[in-house]
This record gives C-alpha cells, sequence and structure tokens, in this order.
C-alpha cells in the first residue's frame, strides 16, 4: 500500500461528480453494478458485490456518490463510496482514501488523512494537569502488592495487560491525618484519560466489595465535576460508544484491542455515573461522530441516562443493550459467554434509539453539517413520506414542576415549585421513533420566515403542525403501535384479513349497483393511508340521483379513511387550506359546480374545478398563496379526494377519476336489513389498525410502485398503478379480481359527449400552457392527446369508436384546429425534428390570450414560454429538454418512435 497521503475534502469533492463516480464502481466491482436509466442509479446485490437490485448507488444530484441497501440482511444499510471501499477491500479509513486517490489521479498532500478534521471538544470542558508521574507509579505498585484488589480485577475478567494500559493502582489512605479507622482504604484508583490518551490528575475510585474500607458509594466515585474518561487516543476514530462505567468501558476495550473495531470506535464514560459532563450536554459534542452508540445498562437507570444523552445531542443515536440472558453489563455480556462476534452483531444492528427496529432515519442531523450553503425542501410532515419513512404528527400534554415567580396580596414576590401544562407537538415515525420538532438556531436578526424548524433525524419541516383538529390516529393507538414495535410484536393483522373486515363493513354500509366497486372502494379507503407514497393518484366521484345514498356513502368511507373529513362546497382557498392542514382524504359533497353543464360542448370551469385538474399529481398539487399577513405560504393540495353529485364530471375531471354509481336500493335488498348504516365503532377500529398498517407499508407501497411506474404510459395506467398496489400487498386473490373487474369496467366507459373537437381544443390549451406561444405541430398535440385516456389514442385490441379514429389523422387534425380557430392561418409546413418531419401549424393569438388569460384568473401561472417566434419553436416541445423530464416521456416511443430513437443517437445525453 503506498504511504502517500491525500487531502480528504478533495477526495469527497471527486466523489460528487458521475465520471468519478462510475469510474470507482467499475474499478471495485468489475461489473457487478449495472446502471439502471429510469432511477439513474447502479443496482447491485450487496455493497460488497454480487448481481442484484437491492442496493442501489446514486450518481447524480443531492445525494450522489452515496448507496443505500435495502435489504435488511445487507452487510451495510447506507453510505458513501469511502465507506463501499473499506467493505468490499476490508481495509481501514486511510486504505480507503489512498486507494481512491490513486484511481481518480488526487494530487498527494502532506497532511494525514487518518480521519476528516475533527472539532476539539467544547471549550467549557476543563483540561486537567497530567498526573503525577511518581504518585502514579506509587499507586500502580501497590496494586501489584494487593492480592485482594487484583483478585476482584480478575473476578471481572481482566488482564494484566488491561490493568497496565489503564494504570489501575490502589488509592493512598485518605483523609491522611485521620484516625486509620475513619480512613478510605483499598480503593481502586483510575487516572481519568484525556481524548488524547493522557492521564490526568482527576483519579476516580473504585470500590472492592468486602475489602475497601469506608467507601463513599458502595461503587466507585469520584470527586470534582463529571468529566469525559476515554479508552486511549481518539484521533482517527469515528464511531463513539457511549458506556455506563469505568469497569464497563475497560472490559470493552480488552475485548476490541487489536481488531478492526478497534481502529474505528471510541468508547467513553462519565467519571460520575449518571452524571453528564458538560461537553455532553453541547451537540457540537456528538456531532462529529458518523455514528453514536449509547450502552447504558438494560435497567431503567440505563435507559434514562440514555434519554437524557440523546436530548443534549439532538441527532439520530442507536441504543445497544446488553441481552437480559447475558447480564445487565457488557462485564456480565462477556463473562457470561457473550464473544466479540457477538458484540459486533449487536452494533450491525443496533436500533435508533428506545427501540428494536433497524434502519434509522437516512437524513442526516443538521448538526453534522459543515459550515455553507445547502440545498433546502421543506417537508409539510402531516403524512409526509420521506427517506423511506411515514411520519404522523401528534398532540400530547406535558405537565412537569417548574420555579416560578408568584406575586402574592401583599406584593411580595419569592419563588414557587408549580406544576405547569402545555400541549406539545410530537412525531411518530413508521419505525416506531418519536421525534420533536425544534426550531434550530439561527444568525442573529434572522426573519421568522426564514428560521428553520426541523426533527431529530434531520428532517426540515415547513412549520410545527397543528394535528389536533384533523388527526384520526388516536394517541392510545399510536401508544400501542410504539410498544408493538418495540416488542417485535406485529403492529397489524395480515392485510388480507383488514381487507375482508374492510369490505364487510362496507356492503353493510351501502347498496352498490356493481358488486366489483366494493373493491374499489376498499382499496381507495386502504390507498389513502399511503398516498405519498404514489406521484399520482385517482379521484373517486359517487355519482347518484337525489335520495341514492350517495352522501351518507362519501361519509362513511371518510370514516373509514387516513385523516377523512366531509367539506362542503366553499372557496378554492378555504379547501385548499382545509386539504393542506388535514394531509388526508377529503369528500366534497354535493360539488355540483364541479361537473354543472351550460347545454353547450363546454364545461362551466370553476376555481375548484381548475384545483382538481392538478390535484391528482404530487408535482402539480401545489399553490402558493398570500396569507392575512401578506406572507408567502406554499399549500399542498395533493391527496385523496372523493366527489359526490349528481350531473357529472367534465371530460378532463373525469379522466383522472373513477366513477361509482349510488341507486336506491331495491326493495328487497331493503327489506332484508343488511344495511345497517354508519357504525362508528366498527369505522374506529378499523381505521386504527390500517394507521397503523400505513405506517409500516408505505416503503412497500413505494417499492412495488416505482417497479409499476417503469412500464407503464398513459395516465390512465398511471392513476390505476396505486390500486393495483394496494391489491398486490393485500395478497388476496379474490380482493384482487374484483379490483382488477372494476378497474377494467371504468377504463372501457367513456362519456358520450367528448367529442374529438373538445379533445382537440383540450389538448392545444394545454399544449399552451406547456409554453408553445406561436406554432403548435401534429406530432406534439397526437402526444398530448396520448397523455388522455378518453381519446383512445394508445388503444391496442380494443375496438376504437369511430368518431375517435380521426385524432390518428394527421389532415383531419390541421382541419380540426382551424374548425376551432386555434390555427390561425392556412399556413402550413413541415421542419426536421431530428431526421424526422413534424407537420406545425400557426397558432391563433386570440385563442392563446385567452388561455393565458383563463389561467391568470385562476391564480395559477403557466409554464414560460418556448423560445423563439420563428417556426422553429413549434420544436421547442423536444429539443429544449431531456427525454427524461419530458412531460411525453411516457407515451412518445408510441406515437413517434423515430423521433427518440433518433435523439438519443444524435444526442446521447438529451435523449437519456
Amino acid at each position: 500500500m503506498s504511504s502517500r497521503r491525500y487531502n480528504v475534502d478533495e477526495i469527497k469533492d471527486l466523489l460528487t461528480q458521475e465520471r468519478n463516480i462510475v469510474q470507482v464502481l467499475e474499478a471495485l466491482y468489475n461489473g457487478d453494478a449495472t446502471y439502471d436509466r429510469q432511477t439513474n442509479t447502479y443496482r447491485l446485490a450487496d455493497i460488497r458485490g454480487g448481481e442484484g437490485k437491492s442496493c442501489q448507488i446514486k450518481i447524480s444530484g443531492q445525494y450522489a456518490g452515496r448507496f443505500v441497501d435495502f435489504n435488511p440482511s445487507g452487510s451495510r444499510e447506507k453510505g458513501s463510496l469511502i465507506d463501499a471501499v473499506m467493505e468490499v477491500q476490508g481495509s481501514d479509513f486511510i486504505g480507503a482514501i489512498t486507494w481512491l486517490g490513486e484511481l481518480l489521479g488526487a494530487s498527494p498532500r502532506l497532511q494525514s488523512v487518518a480521519t476528516p478534521a475533527r472539532r476539539e471538544p467544547s471549550p467549557t470542558s476543563q483540561e486537567l494537569a497530567p498526573v503525577n508521574p511518581e504518585s502514579h507509579q506509587r499507586m500502580q505498585r501497590a496494586l501489584e502488592r494487593c492480592p485482594e484488589a487484583i483478585a476482584y480485577l480478575q473476578g471481572r475478567g481482566l488482564t494484566s495487560k488491561t490493568i497496565m494500559r489503564f494504570g489501575l493502582g490502589i488509592a493512598q489512605a485518605y483523609p491522611p491525618r485521620a484516625p486509620m479507622e475513619e480512613q478510605v482504604t483499598g480503593a481502586i484508583a483510575s487516572p481519568v484519560v484525556d481524548r488524547n490518551g493522557r492521564f490526568l490528575s482527576r483519579i476516580p475510585k473504585t470500590t472492592v466489595p468486602g475489602f475497601t474500607t469506608n467507601p463513599r458509594d458502595e461503587k466507585g466515585w469520584s470527586t470534582g465535576s463529571p468529566l469525559t474518561y476515554w479508552n486511549g487516543p481518539a484521533r482517527g476514530k469515528t464511531v463513539l460508544f457511549v458506556a455506563e462505567g469505568m469497569k464497563d468501558l475497560w472490559r470493552l476495550s480488552q475485548e476490541i484491542e487489536g481488531t478492526s473495531l478497534d481502529s474505528r470506535l471510541a468508547i467513553i464514560t462519565s467519571t460520575h455515573g449518571s452524571g453528564i459532563p458538560d461537553e455532553w450536554r453541547d451537540s457540537e459534542f456528538w456531532k462529529q461522530w458518523d455514528a453514536v452508540y449509547l450502552g447504558q445498562d438494560n435497567d431503567a437507570a440505563g435507559e434514562r441516562m440514555a434519554q437524557k444523552i440523546r436530548e443534549y445531542a439532538f441527532r439520530d443515536i442507536r441504543r445497544i443493550e446488553v441481552p437480559r440472558a447475558k447480564g445487565k453489563d457488557w462485564t456480565d455480556f462477556f463473562q457470561n459467554g457473550g464473544s466479540l462476534e457477538d458484540f459486533e452483531e449487536l452494533i450491525e444492528t443496533a436500533p435508533s434509539l428506545g427501540l428494536r427496529l433497524p434502519e434509522p432515519s437516512p437524513n442526516r442531523p443538521l448538526e453534522e453539517d459543515d459550515d455553507g450553503t445547502y440545498e433546502i425542501e421543506r417537508i409539510n410532515i402531516n403524512g409526509a413520506f420521506v427517506g423511506g419513512y411515514m411520519y404522523y404528527p401528534f398532540r400530547v400534554r406535558e405537565t412537569r414542576t417548574e420555579s416560578q415567580w408568584v406575586t402574592e396580596a401583599d406584593g411580595t414576590r419569592h419563588k414557587q415549585a408549580l406544576k405547569v401544562h402545555a400541549r406539545l407537538t410530537q412525531v411518530v415515525r413508521s419505525d416506531g421513533i418519536v421525534l420533536t420538532p425544534r426550531e434550530m438556531p439561527a444568525p442573529a436578526g434572522t426573519p421568522d420566515d426564514s428560521r428553520i424548524v426541523a426533527l431529530e433525524d434531520g428532517t426540515i419541516v415547513s412549520a410545527v403542525p397543528n394535528p389536533e383538529d384533523y388527526s384520526t390516529w388516536r394517541y392510545r393507538s399510536i401508544r400501542q403501535y410504539i410498544d408493538n414495535v418495540q416488542s417485535g410484536r406485529p403492529p397489524h393483522r395480515p392485510l388480507d384479513e383488514i381487507v375482508d373486515d374492510l369490505v364487510a363493513y362496507l356492503k353493510t354500509l351501502t347498496w352498490l349497483p356493481y358488486e366489483s366497486d366494493y373493491a374499489l372502494l376498499a382499496g381507495y379507503v386502504l390507498m389513502s393511508y399511503v398516498f405519498n407514497a404514489f406521484d399520482a393518484i385517482p379521484m373517486i366521484l359517487i355519482n347518484g340521483e337525489k335520495g341514492s345514498g350517495k352522501s351518507t356513502t362519501a361519509e362513511g368511507l371518510a370514516d373509514l379513511s387516513y385523516n377523512g373529513h366531509v367539506l362542503g362546497a366553499g372557496s378554492e382557498k378555504a379547501m385548499i387550506r382545509f386539504v393542506d392542514q388535514a394531509r388526508g382524504l377529503v369528500v366534497l359533497d354535493d360539488l355540483e359546480k364541479v361537473g354543472r353543464r351550460n347545454g353547450s360542448d363546454v364545461s362551466e370551469f370553476s376555481d375548484v374545478n381548475q384545483m382538481l385538474k392538478v390535484s391528482y399529481n404530487k408535482a402539480t398539487g401545489v399553490k402558493t398563496v398570500v396569507d392575512k399577513h401578506g406572507n408567502n405560504q406554499r399549500l399542498m393540495f395533493y391527496g385523496p379526494k372523493i366527489i359526490t353529485n349528481i350531473s357529472g364530471l367534465d371530460p378532463v375531471n373525469e379522466s383522472r377519476t373513477y366513477t361509482v354509481y349510488c341507486r336506491p336500493m331495491p326493495a328487497e335488498v331493503a327489506a332484508s336489513g343488511q344495511i345497517t348504516g354508519l357504525n362508528r365503532e366498527i369505522s374506529h377500529e378499523l381505521r386504527q389498525e390500517m394507521h397503523a398498517w400505513g405506517m409500516c407499508n408505505a416503503l412497500a407501497a413505494n417499492t412495488a410502485y416505482r417497479k409499476r411506474m417503469a412500464s407503464l404510459g398513459d395516465r390512465a395506467k398511471q392513476i390505476a398503478a396505486p390500486l393495483e398496489v394496494i391489491a398486490e400487498l393485500s395478497e388476496h386473490v379474490g380482493f384482487a379480481s374484483a379490483l382488477k373487474d372494476a378497474l377494467d369496467r371504468q377504463t372501457a366507459k367513456r362519456t358520450d359527449d367528448v367529442t374529438p373537437m373538445e379533445l382537440v381544443r383540450l389538448a392545444s390549451e394545454e399544449i399552451v400552457l406547456r409554453g408553445a406561444r406561436h406554432f403548435i405541430t401534429a406530432e406534439q398535440l397526437r402526444c398530448e392527446l396520448a397523455l388522455m385516456p378518453e381519446s383512445m389514442l394508445l388503444r391496442d385490441g380494443i375496438s376504437v369508436p369511430e368518431d375517435l379514429a380521426v385524432l390518428k389523422d394527421t389532415r383531419w387534425l390541421g382541419k380540426a384546429l382551424m374548425a376551432l380557430d386555434i390555427r390561425k392561418t392556412n399556413a402550413s409546413s413541415r421542419r426536421r425534428l431530428y431526421g424526422v418531419y413534424n407537420r406545425w401549424y400557426d397558432l391563433n393569438p386570440k385563442f392563446v390570450a385567452e388561455v393565458l388569460e383563463s389561467r391568470r384568473e385562476a391564480d395559477d401561472a403557466p409554464a414560460a414560454a418556448y423560445p423563439g417566434d420563428d417556426t422553429r419553436h413549434a420544436l421547442a416541445y423536444c429539443e429544449n429538454t431531456t427525454c427524461n423530464l419530458c412531460p411525453y416521456a411516457s407515451v412518445c416511443t408510441a406515437v413517434m418512435p423515430e423521433v427518440r430513437a433518433a435523439k438519443r443517437q444524435s444526442d446521447p445525453q438529451a435523449g437519456r
């Protein structure tokens, strides 16, 4: 191995560049890592190698050069390419940096790369003078002559080498002038070891049972304020382990000495048992470590100490406990047969603090960031799905005793201990970890709207949530969920059993003319609990005449769904605020203005209508509004929605919606008594269990969804995907079959009054909103039509109505554009797009102005105009974007395959 040294920061910077990442992967895995174009990642079976897909390595973006392994039995959950090199080659940090430096041609540096630069301890910690060598030697010689103390230490499994390593001795009798019967004698002396491995003059004492006289404590004691006791030099080590006492620290250090674990693991403890050293109270002390493990005893006192440290550290911390069969502390563990291999396995599988599940948050606590500027993404934490985890906020009442000033009747003031109470917002993560939103320290003078609110795992939230008015997961059920996760019990029944109960309840709630619609509604209810794991979801329209039971049905569905609530018709802003705050299923009851018609072919569009048109998609379901204080607020209205009305929907909203028909129930059904209506006792129990199911299965739903989306095309298939995922996860053959029947029936139906001319107008409007201002092409028009399921442009093997067949005819499209006054003149010609002719037409400025004005009235800005005003403008929809960012990526190959192939050949980067 070369002895040259490289600059760590330079290596890390090189590993953020795509070409360098690919070079490292090719050299490291020799072909095992395969490129996935859809996700722009390299995949392999395990970070140590092997062909597979569970381990993903990003090559671009914010997490370029980092890997995540979704296989819980993988070698390592996540990390950087430096970690990958260490795993594959079995090297230490220095070896990995050296290998990477030589591979990437980095410039050698004189400085050591034993570890990235570490901050010195907090300046508030007092540096003590080194121990007096002569006094120390006297104590060590006294121990050599004390068989009782030697036997005690050896009885705890310590070797002579370990005793010498930590400089143990026998403390001198004290007070020196006190009568002998009052002196403390025979206590083991252990000089404090600082982070540089030096012995200090502070000397804690350990009681030898039956030998030490007049001990200050039956176990041990130390004078002065608590200090950090290290197991040796910390330089070059990246992982911190906190033991409960010095005796455990000694034994742990002995067991790992000379191993690879010893090269990266620093062990510390407090000189005062449960006393907290000052430097531990500063988060700066903890943020310098790649990982922190709390190894306190597996009793109530140890848990309290661990919780206290976690509060000060404000970062994700792992809790590692001695298996109860092996004892209470780490000395017991090794004395009772525990091995180093067992300890390393406990390290690898240690859960986040207080819980027994693995997989801590992939986010990094903000305290770990170096100085600089970073991309920011603020999350609405209500029901958020981030980094593979679901989050759910809830409120608790906090009561504590606090000393406050009290004014008596005579005006005198004094401090008095009072019980104080406050509401506290907490957030439960899907792995059972409970987190607390906290406003992070900010530079002096930072305005309120620029301050950061974050959770301990580094997730930045848009604001501290106020969930009381909307939350449907009750505190008792949340506590039960956490307890089940902690104890290893399943938090919910198998999904197929939940599905059976859910469908059975729906059949007592309402009568539906189509039996398979019960499966459709059950799937939609379940989907509401994981909707943030999907990019786009359908809406449900419950359509029926007065007295058909549609409102009762919708109310019952709201009672079953994630944060479900019923909202009557109102203003767009009021509705959006409600959806943003509730972050769950919303029923828009009797919303007739969404579908009311004039008697003409054109719907009477409203603000609510426009909102619904884009709310099915997570990327477009966002709106910025101005609050009463003049501040901009970014509100999210993406989410599951159920609409009830009589008249139906306009064509665009209908393309994003599944319709369930309600009809007055037959007399024999009414007489049978099987329809009992709302039963909130049943719906409450189902809802609580589905909350637990959703928290546990959001990641599985997202994974299954991503696999489906990789091969899907038109919008109809995209909005069906979430419900198909629910059917897949249920492993319930009957439910999956009924749901498929319902979706097939929905896909096959087409509203009678959707004419080809109306579809051309709607597609042209969308093209203008995407940026076209002067010209339009028949090819872009067909791509836009292909995104509309009602056009049936991409139907294979299904008869297409004769009136829709004209949509594939370029000449007919040109005539339709002229008849609709979308074209300005009869001018038309062709231009080459990557060698393939596109037919262009000039746009009527009046039509463009009307489309843009309608969007402005809806307070929703269109996309920027395509560049230029000549006929080249017509081709900007393709030339000015890459294939992976193109809105027509899912249909382009079917509509104009020659263009896609030619673009990839002429410009591989754009054709990606």
